[in-house]
């Protein structure tokens, strides 16, 4: 049975991100961003959720799946490649990795001696 990982990557996109239009933060993604997703797809998963509006510790969240933690270090070491990460136009905050159902796949503990 494998196992899939979630990745929660805590980021704070900068002010040179939030200078950009819209339209130029599509193109960047689509000519950065993207390709790279694209090149790992199949093996590493990822959503992205804005949390600016719920949260002073983070402007959003990236989250990734995957069965291949390899898979992950290697997409996480592209985007580091990319002007994302070089100019940067983000800060990662913190990364948290867990299993998912880590629990269920454990077998029962030996009951615990009375009074421990």
């Amino acid at each position: 049975m494998s196992r899939t990982f979630t990745v929660v990557a805590l980021v704070t996109l900068a002010p040179a991100w939030l200078r950009m239009t819209r339209t130029e933060r599509e193109e960047f993604n689509d000519e950065h961003v993207a390709p790279v997703l694209a090149r790992h797809a199949g093996r590493v998963g990822m959503r992205h959720v804005d949390v600016e509006a719920f949260t002073g510790t983070c402007s959003d969240v990236l989250i990734f799946t995957t069965d291949d933690l390899a898979a992950f270090a290697s997409l996480w070491d592209d985007l580091r490649d990319t002007p994302l990460f070089a100019r940067p136009l983000l800060e990662v905050v913190d990364v948290l990795v867990g299993l998912d159902a880590e629990w269920v796949r454990r077998p029962d503990p030996a009951p615990l001696a009375a009074g421990v």
